[in-house]
Order: structure tokens, then C-alpha cells, then sequence
């Protein structure tokens, strides 16, 4: 008994337990609910909740990852797409509006480059249809008389000046050498002629359609020889007796192949027996060499 209660005494628990009528620590079924069993199995029960709300937030996160993926972030990559291929074709078309523009610059330039061309040879026909227009007052004015009775005739054709003079004013009949009446009216002519240095001066000899008579036909065999043996004759007198120079002159038989007439009638072949003076366009050359200063 003494040992028993010795026992007792020596153990604060057990005495503590029985004072207060619970049953010991460490004992199920029967132990206290603040013992270590106890302890135990809550933490093992939070420990599974934990888990499954983890694996439930998981599975929602997972879930709103896939929602966000399908109805956000989808669209988004096929806008982005979408307008990335937008900005290509863009880019493309920009590239070519470029390419155009500096096509149609270099057409623009070019434009202009022609227009002024154009613009310059206008003005280049402009002022030589204004000098030869002179030129035909001024001779109209020396040869007023001769016009009146239809020995000189002077046009202005296609950009050049044709003065005609009938050969009875500047040949005797079946001469070639010229005559006092023809020296004066060539000398009236090459006066107004002078002050062109730019213009070549074309003599062409024309005949009528009849042959040459015998009295001339070893001289002479056709008027091929004829209308080119008084074209020389003329521009020999307006290079020595003139002072025109002789890079100016040309000298052309045109023999009966240029009629203004018809040869039908002594009319008609007085008209084409004639020394024509054409103005020429001299080569841009010899016309700024040949200009007086």
C-alpha cells in the first residue's frame, strides 16, 4: 500500500487524471480529445482539404487558362495575323505607288524637256516665217513694177520664200548669158537676199516642154543642159558682181519637169521658162558662221 500510494504520489499525471475523472492522455475511445491522436488525424484532414481546394483551384485556373486562350488570346494572334498581312499588302502597294510616282516624275521631266523643245522650234518657225514675211515686202517693194506686169511672182510656201522671174526679163530669146534688164533685177533681189546669212539661195532653170531648136542643139542637146547652164549663169553674177558668198549658192536645172503651167498653151510655157530663187535653210553651222555680227 505504501508503495502504491508511493507510485501514485510519484506520478503527477495519473493523480492529476484521476482528480479529475478523465481519462489519461494517449488512450482512444475513451481518452481525452486533446490528446496526440486526436491531433493527428486533424492535421491528416486539412492536409486533404488543402489538396483538393488546390487541385479545385488548379482545375479552375486550368480552365480559365483554356477560356482565356480560346475566347481572348485566339482572336487576338488571328487579329494580329490578320493585320500583319494587311500591313504586307500595304507595304506592297506603297512600294508600287512609289515606283509610279517616280515613273511619272521621270515621265513629268521628260514632258517638260519636250515641251520646252517644242516650244523653242516653235518659236525658230515663228521667227522664220516673221523673216521671210519681211523678206516678201521688201521685194514686193523692189520689184513693185515688174509684179504688176506678171514677169516676177513671189510666194511664201511651206516655211520658204519663192521669188519666180520669167525668163524674157533676164535671157534674151535662146540665150543663156544674161541680160542688162536681168542684172538690174538681180541686183535689186540680192540686196533683200543679203540680209539673210541664214538661207541658202537655190537658182533653179526651168524650161517649157519644147525641144531645143538646131541652132542650139550642139550647145545645148536637151534643156536639161539649157536650164542648167542659165542657173549657173545667175548665181556666177550674185557671187562676183553681188558679193553673196558662193557657200550660200546652189545652182539646179530642173529642165521642163516643173511646170507652173501647162505647156499647152504659149501662156502656159511662158510661165515655165523662168529662174526660180528659193530660200533654203542653211545648216545650223555655216548659218551662225555666215551670220553678220
Amino acid at each position: 500500500m505504501d508503495d502504491d500510494n508511493q507510485n501514485r504520489e510519484d506520478d503527477p499525471t495519473v493523480e492529476l487524471d484521476l482528480g479529475s475523472g478523465q481519462a489519461p492522455p494517449g488512450v482512444t475511445d475513451g481518452q481525452s480529445e486533446g490528446g496526440p491522436g486526436a491531433e493527428g488525424g486533424s492535421r491528416s484532414g486539412a492536409a486533404a482539404r488543402s489538396a483538393w481546394v488546390f487541385a479545385l483551384l488548379l482545375l479552375l485556373s486550368m480552365g480559365g487558362t483554356a477560356l482565356f486562350v480560346f475566347k481572348v488570346y485566339m482572336p487576338l494572334v488571328d487579329e494580329h495575323d490578320s493585320l500583319q498581312e494587311e500591313l504586307e499588302e500595304a507595304e506592297t502597294e506603297m512600294a508600287g505607288l512609289r515606283e509610279q510616282v517616280g515613273k511619272l516624275d521621270l515621265t513629268r521631266a521628260e514632258l517638260e524637256e519636250t515641251r520646252k523643245k517644242l516650244a523653242e522650234q516653235l518659236g525658230r518657225k515663228e521667227a522664220i516665217v516673221a523673216e521671210l514675211k519681211n523678206a516678201k515686202e521688201a521685194l514686193s517693194k523692189e520689184l513693185a513694177d515688174e509684179m504688176k506686169k506678171g514677169e516676177v511672182m513671189i510666194e511664201q510656201i511651206r516655211g520658204q520664200l519663192v521669188v519666180d522671174l520669167v525668163d524674157k526679163i533676164m535671157f534674151e530669146t535662146a540665150e543663156v548669158e544674161l541680160n542688162d534688164r536681168g542684172k538690174d533685177v538681180l541686183k535689186r533681189v540680192a540686196g533683200t537676199l543679203a540680209r539673210l546669212p541664214d538661207k541658202v539661195i537655190q537658182i533653179g532653170g526651168h524650161t517649157d516642154s519644147v525641144p531645143i531648136s538646131d541652132k542650139l542643139v550642139e550647145q545645148f542637146p536637151t534643156n536639161w543642159e539649157l536650164s542648167t547652164a542659165r542657173a549657173t549663169n545667175v548665181v556666177r553674177f550674185l557671187q562676183d558682181e553681188c558679193k553673196i558668198p558662193g557657200e550660200r549658192l546652189t545652182a539646179v536645172g530642173f529642165s521642163q519637169y516643173r511646170p507652173v503651167a501647162s505647156n499647152r498653151s504659149s501662156r502656159g510655157r511662158r510661165r515655165n521658162r523662168r529662174i526660180e530663187v528659193v530660200l533654203l535653210p542653211r545648216p545650223e553651222g555655216k548659218a551662225k558662221k555666215g551670220r553678220r555680227k
